[in-house]
């Protein structure tokens, strides 16, 4: 993957500042991404940001003055943390949904916080008077984001499905949830990248493992000599076409660049979880890109593994069919899934984990729910859009986030209507 970085940055001078930017607006591509965004009041600073929300798509600029590339450059700017960014399914919606489990609501923001910061690297939310809540800050988890080529992070955000031998006749795999008695997980045996990293954050091992790929004894592979195996990688970064193959040497998954224990650490956590949940809705999101992408295994002395990223998953291909996660009636079938397996995921994460749950929403309260926010989600206006997931959540008592008591929040009417509730 020879692309002449092996960071990329946010915003640099000359050619490199048109790829990257070109990648970054083609960063509405990446998984369900910012959609909502607010400025920051002071600057530097970031200690409150003004209240009123616009769509991130907004700063892309592309119907104004400056043209396309100006915009571009503008959208780039939310990486660099010139304005508050995050999607409203990573963030907000997970935040509803752990809530409706009966997780306390510090435990909840953390979960979402970690969700968020698996596509930005550090993630810090604020509360409904526009204060930045500082206690909720993630650690640095660069490891893991969209961008980080040094880490290989990204495939956490195009998750690969797993073919055992290269003579199988399969070439497609689709994600399904089917929980079956008797099953460790509820995904296919093809999902071992996903599973792995599931089984992570359900605590069941203490390791991450660069591409999912484990070896004798499901550890991760040493590195070099006995016990080491690689990956020859090729994957579209800025265009439909592929990339030089690179070898990846595999091992631990670095996520957090400070703390080479994280991973370890955080087993089970919530942090785990935060960072489980986003993995598995961008293997939604990005399906046309990872149904056709499988590692390959090829047996010799050392086991060797191949990815070829499938051509769609070229960033300036596929960045429309992003557009309508959010913000557009109605959200597409991933976005709804999305919402789906999360419901699935976080009680299970719960038991595993035996999380002193508050009182629980029922299945039928649940399903009931996720429509509502599936309604808040296709609001085209960001302000809006969140009025109307604030109203969801306010109709189920949880207050809001940043919210000191459960019901406090008030909602304008109207928004109650748009997503189906009523005082």
């Amino acid at each position: 993957m020879r692309v002449g970085l092996r960071r990329l940055p946010a915003f640099a001078p000359g050619l490199v500042v048109l790829l990257v930017v070109l990648h970054l607006q083609a960063g509405r591509a990446f998984g369900f991404a910012e959609d909502v965004c607010q400025s920051y009041l002071d600057g530097g600073a970031q200690s409150a940001v003004n209240a009123d929300a616009f769509n991130c798509n907004d700063l892309q600029g592309l119907d104004g003055e400056g043209g396309v590339l100006s915009g571009m450059v503008t959208y780039a700017r939310t990486i660099a943390g010139s304005f508050y960014a995050r999607s409203s399914l990573h963030f907000e919606s997970a935040w509803i949904i752990a809530r409706l489990y009966g997780m306390a609501d510090a435990d909840a923001l953390k979960v979402a916080a970690y969700s968020q910061a698996t596509d930005l690297g550090t993630f810090t939310p604020y509360d409904s008077s526009g204060a930045a809540m500082e206690a909720a800050t993630t650690d640095d988890i660069d490891g893991v984001t969209r961008l980080n080529l040094d880490t290989y992070g990204f495939w956490l955000h195009y998750v690969p499905w797993y073919k055992r031998a290269a003579r199988s006749g399969k070439v497609k795999s689709r994600l399904f949830y089917r929980k079956t008695p008797g099953r460790p997980s509820p995904f296919a045996r093809a999902e071992r990248p996903l599973n792995h990293i599931r089984d992570w954050a359900l605590g069941r091992r203490d390791s991450l493992c660069s591409f999912g790929m484990t070896g004798a004894g499901s550890r991760c592979y040493s590195g070099v000599g006995p016990g080491s195996a690689t990956l020859s990688l090729s994957a579209p970064l800025f265009g439909p076409v592929r990339t030089d193959e690179e070898q990846v040497t595999l091992g631990d998954q670095i996520v957090s660049p400070a703390d080479g224990a994280w991973a370890a650490a955080q087993a089970g956590s919530l942090e785990a979880l935060g960072i489980y949940l986003h993995a598995m809705i961008d293997r939604l999101s990005h399906h046309f890109c990872s149904d056709k992408s499988p590692i390959v295994e090829d047996r010799g002395s050392s086991p060797r593994y191949r990815l070829y990223y499938d051509q769609a998953c070229g960033q300036l291909l596929h960045v429309t069919l992003h557009y309508r996660e959010a913000g557009h009636w109605p959200v597409p079938p991933r976005s709804k899934r999305a919402l789906r397996y999360m419901s699935f995921e976080i009680p299970v994460w719960m038991d595993e984990t035996n999380y002193p749950a508050e009182a629980q929403a029922g299945r039928r309260k649940i399903a009931v729910a996720l429509r509502k926010i599936s309604k808040a989600l296709s609001i085209n206006d960001a302000d809006a859009r969140i009025a109307g997931l604030k109203a969801v959540a306010e109709h189920y008592g949880l207050g809001w986030i940043g919210s000191d008591h459960a019901g406090t929040f008030q909602v304008i009417g109207k928004y109650q209507n748009l997503v189906g509730v009523r005082s």
